[in-house]
């Protein structure tokens, strides 16, 4: 959707504070793309001045918080005239958050602007700049550039002059890292002595939420880190001597550090002895469900062997310092001392248990990360009765869900997330069959505020009685909306706020309405869309909306296939039925009875000359790798079903499989038994 609005006015759940408020009250939306199913918003705002990145990736996510999203992103527009080289800095930061690639190649570098050219040194091989070109870094920053002040750059990035890799300086490095690790150790076996205060951690802006930074040590002495809930009343050590357990989140080792204690849980142990055989290299990653970092230690065998034995999923105190490792450029911890604790895991209190009907396992691409043993094994664990495994189109995951379903007496419901599509596709909704010569009919349209019939509300209703090829009566009304009605649609419909001032509210307008309706059957072009509007009103205010309705877009798509579009104008130039002023109700509604009355004169031709003869003839056409998917639950009763679901399964895979495996709904009649 799109408009110059006011950013606070479009997003009015949203109440930021302080130097937030003061920013956003000089913004414009100038448009917005949401996908409420995935809970994500991209917002592309205007601002006068520029926006640090860091306060934008704050307002981002309280923004996110304020609408309960996964992801919230605000794209900035800027004056061209407040660009400068000083601002290339920040263009960087989020050619790095944009560029996944870029990340760790501008920590020292050097750009300079001439004209429209962007010229970047950094110090790198050849090597990483052709795999910064390969991933068109390049061109990430120049598309940044023109969409925050719609110039065109040109960006080179090159080798820093006289640039030649430090062997010297990195094997000096290396031995140092090790002396630091031997100088940690002993520090921490000796009693502690006055260090210079540490530097304060860089706090982590990200798109899912900025966290907890500290660790929140619980009543009940168990300490909340990241995520995860651990008791370190009774440390067990692995390697070194016991220390004192003070945790910082993983989400705070952000740059080197000498010292910092974590509690995580550790997973993918991987040990290598070297070529002597008397010490071990160890690497494991550990992870509070927030963040993960790697932990790499070469050791001598005997201290070795504990770790050696740590499992997935072993909770553990680890001290140690953080650094760069030279080989893959990425931050990872060197362990002093690691002691193993417990964790304390998450249980479901309720004194009445739920049943999980709806779950996605890692057999759902892109949805779930849970195996589906461990979701059986969660769910015994919480006290749950039974659980469902509802994968994407795929009963994949039933074996392991079995097996343990066995073991632990769990009763596991078999079924998927179907990908189903209605192959007795049509026209007409309800109930009502009508007759196309005989019966009377309501054609209609309404203008609204914009496009979501949760949101907006209507402007105006017209209609028109309608019956053998002839205009009864007409019906047209204007509609308070109760709000200010935006710029571009005033643009669009010509309806201004002095023209509805006054008029009927939305009860009053749909009331008289739905009494000149009556029980006839309702014509729109792209039904689905006046009708939302018209039952929201109804459902808000008690008022009885039974009404068959039928969609003249639908229809078009049968009646007249050889048409690539099926707007409202594009068939009104088809017919000949002349010019009309489009994006007026009662003009709407007149011109698409004209539209209506010529199609039915086609279907008449056919023979199809009811609403259930017509509806029956675009059944037998339909083509199902064309119709819209929609998401289904289907749940397995007994062994009947259990067969049948396969059956279903097998049919959308080797017949109707297009982007998904597809379930038509006449296939899943045939085989609905269980």
């Amino acid at each position: 959707m799109s408009g110059q609005v006011p950013f606070l006015q479009k997003f009015s759940k949203y109440s930021p504070n302080g130097e937030h408020r003061e920013i956003l009250s000089e913004a414009s939306l100038v448009r917005f793309r949401a996908d409420g199913e995935n809970r994500l918003l991209e917002a592309f705002v205007a601002f006068p001045r520029i926006v640090e990145k860091a306060v934008l990736y704050e307002i981002e996510r309280e923004l996110g918080e304020a609408y309960q999203l996964r992801s919230a992103r605000i794209f900035p527009q800027y004056p061209r005239e407040c660009f400068s080289e000083a601002y290339l800095p920040q263009a960087i930061i989020e050619l790095q958050r944009t560029g996944a690639v870029s990340k760790g190649f501008f920590k020292d570098y050097r750009a300079r602007v001439d004209g429209n050219r962007i010229t970047i040194e950094i110090g790198f091989s050849n090597g990483g700049i052709e795999l910064l070109y390969q991933a068109d870094t390049h061109e990430v920053l120049q598309n940044i550039l023109r969409s925050e002040f719609g110039l065109s750059f040109e960006v080179t990035i090159r080798q820093e002059d006289g640039y030649v890799f430090d062997y010297a300086g990195y094997e000096q490095e290396q031995k140092k890292a090790l002396l630091d690790i031997a100088a940690d150790s002993f520090t921490a076996s000796t009693v502690e002595v006055n260090e210079p205060p540490q530097p304060e951690l860089k706090r982590v802006i990200s798109l899912m939420g900025d966290g907890i930074t500290s660790a929140e040590v619980r009543p009940d002495g168990t300490v909340k880190v990241g995520n995860l809930t651990f008791d370190v009343s009774s440390p067990e050590p692995l390697y070194g001597q016991a220390f004192e357990i003070d945790p910082a989140p993983l989400r705070n080792l952000t740059t080197p550090i000498r010292r910092v204690c974590v509690l995580a849980i550790a997973y993918a142990l991987e040990s290598k002895e070297t070529r002597k055989g008397d010490k071990v290299i160890l690497n494991f990653a550990i992870t509070d469900d927030d963040a993960s970092i790697y932990c790499k230690a070469v050791l001598p065998t005997d201290e070795a062997k504990p770790l050696l034995g740590i499992k997935d999923g072993t909770a553990v105190a680890v001290i140690g310092s953080v650094r760069t490792d030279k080989f893959d450029n990425e931050l990872a911890l060197s362990p002093i001392a690691v002691m193993k604790v417990k964790q304390i895991k998450r249980m479901d209190n309720a004194p009445e248990k739920r049943v999980e009907l709806h779950l996605h396992t890692q057999m759902s691409a892109m949805d779930a990360l849970i195996p589906p043993d461990v979701a059986v094994k969660t769910a015994h664990e919480w006290g749950h009765r039974a659980i469902a495994i509802t994968d994407h189109g795929n009963v994949q995951g039933y074996q392991e869900a079995m097996l343990v379903a066995d073991k632990t007496s769990m009763k596991v419901l078999y079924g998927l997330e179907a990908y189903f599509v209605d192959d007795t596709a049509r026209a007409v909704y309800g109930n009502a069959d009508a007759s196309f010569a005989e019966s009377e009919f309501v054609v209609f349209d309404i203008e609204t505020t914009g496009l979501s019939f949760q949101n907006d509300r209507i402007t105006e209703i017209g209609a028109v009685l309608i019956k053998g090829g002839e205009v009864l009566s007409v019906f047209n009304t204007f509609v308070d909306p109760e709000c200010a009605i935006p710029e571009q649609i005033t643009e669009l419909t010509g309806i201004t706020d002095e023209m509805v001032k006054g008029a009927p509210s939305q009860e009053e307008a749909v009331r008289s309405f739905l009494d000149f309706a009556g029980d006839r059957v309702l014509i729109a072009h792209n039904a689905g869309f006046d009708t939302s509007f018209i039952r929201k009103v109804a459902d808000d205010y008690g008022i009885p909306f039974p009404n068959t309705y039928l969609d003249t877009v639908a229809l078009s798509r049968y009646v007249n296939p050889e048409l690539k579009k099926h707007k409202l104008d594009t068939l009104a130039e088809y017919f000949k039925l002349g010019d009309f002023n489009h994006h007026r109700a009662s003009d709407d509604a007149e011109m698409l009875a004209m539209i209506f009355f010529k199609m039915a004169d086609k279907l008449s031709e056919e023979g199809l000359k009811t609403l259930s003869a017509m509806t029956a003839a675009m059944s037998d056409k339909v083509d199902c790798l064309k119709l819209k998917t929609n998401h289904m639950i289907i749940l397995v009763k007994n062994k009947v079903g259990l067969k049948n679901l396969y059956k279903l399964v097998s049919f959308s895979y080797l017949n109707y499989f297009k982007k998904h495996p597809r379930i038509p709904k006449t296939v899943l009649d045939n085989y609905r038994e269980g």
